[in-house]
């Protein structure tokens, strides 16, 4: 029975490509198989192989943080099995993976490399998993909040060291934790249009507007979500926070966005704003739901 097993975890092994002599690519954020699966150690060791053949430090790096991410979307479907004790586990195992991705960035640092857009890719993505982390919290069972809490600290502090890394200042001072807004908000942080109830086709040019601080946010970045699942983003882009015709730098953005062509049209959206200020990701979401539908079909 062992060599079986052996034999079947060769065979996936191999059909994945991993022993070509290097991963190209990192593989999809799979789910369908999650720690209380009794074939998860088939999970396991395929993503053993991954971390194995990604070489140098800069692969390695980007390969922890992909870990992460499996680890946090498992997590997420865990909790909504209610199985507390292993969701916890996991995420002890996301925080695992995201700190070797830190030290691979401290590797390359201290070699004098340059980190700036592997520090951006990491802080990007951190700073989406702290958005749901945040998410979770607001519905999860007392038993299960420290852990979580702890995880959420632990992600905002992953962030400072690499604005620490790139010698960039970080403003003191926390932002406000609203209760009508998701995640870390501010009441001056705000997405303007569309906000929910608007109907697009696809082809059709959505204008987006916001209003924020001019002193405190010198980048917008702009995602559409499917039902609101950062797993299921459209990354709109990044923007200076005065993006106007008008060139001054009032905090304002005014930009149009050309929906693309073969989006999802089975999915309601959420459009999201956020934007750096302390060490975390402000976010604004629109209040309803937005519509995206092929009309020419």
């Amino acid at each position: 029975m062992i060599k079986l097993i052996l034999i079947i975890a060769g065979i996936s092994l191999a059909s994945s490509g991993l022993f070509a002599g290097a991963v190209s690519s990192l593989s999809p954020i799979d789910i369908a198989i999650t720690p209380d699966n009794p074939f998860y150690f088939f999970k396991s060791w395929k993503e053993s192989a991954e971390t194995f053949f990604s070489f140098g430090a800069e692969n390695k790096a980007k390969q922890y943080l992909h870990l992460a991410e499996i680890r946090l979307a498992e997590y997420s479907k865990l909790m909504d099995k209610g199985k507390i004790e292993s969701a916890e586990r996991t995420l002890q195992k996301y925080q695992d993976q995201l700190n070797r991705a830190l030290q691979k960035i401290e590797e390359l640092k201290q070699k004098g490399e340059d980190i700036k857009d592997l520090s951006q890719q990491i802080e990007e993505t951190t700073s989406r998993h702290i958005e749901a982390l945040q998410q979770n919290l607001e519905k999860i069972p007392e038993t299960g909040k420290k852990s979580l809490e702890n995880a959420i600290e632990n992600s905002q502090k992953a962030i400072e060291k690499i604005f620490e890394k790139n010698n960039q200042k970080i403003n003191s001072g926390p932002c406000t934790i609203l209760g009508d807004k998701r995640g870390c908000a501010r009441t001056d942080f705000n997405l303007i249009e569309p906000n929910g109830g608007e109907k697009f086709c696809m082809g059709d040019d959505m204008n987006i507007k916001w209003e924020v601080p001019k002193e405190y946010f010198d980048v917008i970045n702009v995602t559409l979500r499917g039902g609101g699942d950062y797993l299921k983003e459209i990354k709109i882009g990044s923007f200076p926070s005065s993006y106007n015709e008008s060139g001054e730098i009032n905090g304002k953005g005014d930009m149009l966005w050309k929906i693309p062509l073969g989006i999802n049209e089975s999915q309601v959206y959420e459009l999201w704003i956020n934007g750096i200020y302390s060490g975390s990701y402000v976010n604004d979401v629109s209040d309803g739901l937005i519509s995206i539908r092929n009309c020419q079909g």
